[in-house]
């Protein structure tokens, strides 16, 4: 059974995130794939070389560092695919460390926001001595 607590956890770059996430410091759909979200902006943000070529080569790892945190979740793979749909292609490398910490903002708002929508919709079906069995996509 999972304490009913919420706590936050900082994390002082992608690959603690990445270890958050492995070690079921962050639970449930909507929050690994919010923190897999700040994760990829987090690791984008510690590039500090010049060529977008290097940039693209640490993309890519950030995103697979990410994604096998646990390879078994689609939400986090799904987050970052649609953070970066929303990044590549940009002129410069800053654009995209900048974009990608909006987009993550804009990813995690978005889970909040349909996670309260099926907490709302779910309140309305459960009568009183209901036995629920809970699913982590309710966040």
């Amino acid at each position: 059974m999972l304490s009913h607590r919420f706590k936050i956890v900082h994390t002082r770059g992608y690959q603690e995130t990445a270890q958050a996430i492995a070690d079921m410091v962050v639970r449930g759909a909507g929050a690994i794939a919010s923190a897999a979200a700040y994760g990829y902006a987090q690791g984008l943000r510690e590039f500090s070389g010049g060529s977008q070529t290097a940039f693209d080569r640490h993309k890519r790892q950030v995103f697979d560092s990410l994604v096998n945190a646990r390879p078994t979740a689609v939400d986090p793979t799904n987050a970052l695919r649609w953070i970066r749909k929303r990044i590549d292609g940009r002129s410069a490398i800053e654009d995209e460390q900048s974009a990608a910490i909006v987009a993550a903002r804009q990813f995690a708002q978005s889970s909040v926001e349909e996670c309260r929508a099926l907490g709302s919709h779910g309140a309305e079906l459960i009568r009183s001595g209901s036995r629920l069995l809970t699913h982590c996509n309710a966040g």
